[in-house]
């Protein structure tokens, strides 16, 4: 396993363990919080894709090895 192979797989990780944990505090907050709440993880993970995008070898890079626009 590659050193870029191990990082994506700890990305995954830390990923699913913080989704964890904000649905869990999440379930606690009033729904007026919840909602201002779901705004920021939106905008959050629209940051994450648009990294991702431009990292080496992510899965929507094309057979070329450049990455999608």
């Amino acid at each position: 396993m590659s050193f870029l192979d191990k990082a994506k797989d700890m990305d995954e990780d830390i990923k699913d363990k913080a989704e964890d944990v904000v649905d869990k505090i999440e379930d606690k907050l009033p729904e007026g919080v919840q909602e201002k709440l779901d705004a920021a993880k939106e905008k959050v993970g629209d940051l994450v894709d648009k990294i991702q995008d431009k990292l080496p070898g992510h899965k929507d890079d094309d057979a070329s090895g450049t990455p999608a626009s």
